[in-house]
């Protein structure tokens, strides 16, 4: 009898925790790039974070693919204001996470002070690795953000939300 109670307070517990994932990388997308020199400059201000291992800009696309460091804590909101500093806004943010300590039917999960919600539920079956684009205030042109319903729902909480549109 004893056990069955300290296995319900158990999973009634996990039930409650939120969810931890692991960042790995970023793809942003830069408005205004336009030179060498303007991709240099917003290259140097992602690699003053400290959470930032290696910055690949292609000027082409106007946009960057950023590596962390592994364990770290990774913050969007001074990902996208390094873009700000080099004077340009993001276009988009896509980050591609290690799910697998994320439990299928989360609501959300945390990083560090950033709460992830889910605009749709994560499938069942889904890879331990998943990339999708961050919407938020700041990370979207105003017109774009106007097309989603951003409200959280989940036990998560943190400084920073931000919703999660699978790609």
């Amino acid at each position: 009898m004893k056990w069955r109670f300290l296995l319900f307070f158990f999973m009634a517990l996990s039930a409650t925790v939120p969810g931890k994932a692991q960042v790995l990388q970023a793809e942003v997308g830069v408005n205004g790039l336009t030179c060498s020199q303007c991709s240099r400059n917003v290259e140097m201000e992602l690699r003053k974070l400290a959470f930032v291992q290696k910055v690949d800009m292609n000027l082409e696309h106007t946009s960057g693919v950023v590596l962390f460091k592994r364990g770290s804590r990774v913050s969007v909101a001074e990902l996208a204001q390094a873009v700000v500093n080099a004077g340009f806004s993001t276009r988009y943010i896509r980050l591609t996470f290690d799910f697998k300590a994320i439990r299928p039917g989360r609501k959300c999960f945390t990083v560090g002070q950033d709460v992830f919600y889910f605009l749709q539920p994560l499938p069942a079956q889904h890879p331990e690795k998943m990339t999708f684009q961050v919407i938020g205030k700041g990370l979207l042109p105003k017109k774009a953000l106007k097309q989603f319903v951003l409200t959280p729902a989940g036990d998560c909480r943190a400084k920073e939300k931000f919703y999660l549109k699978a790609i």
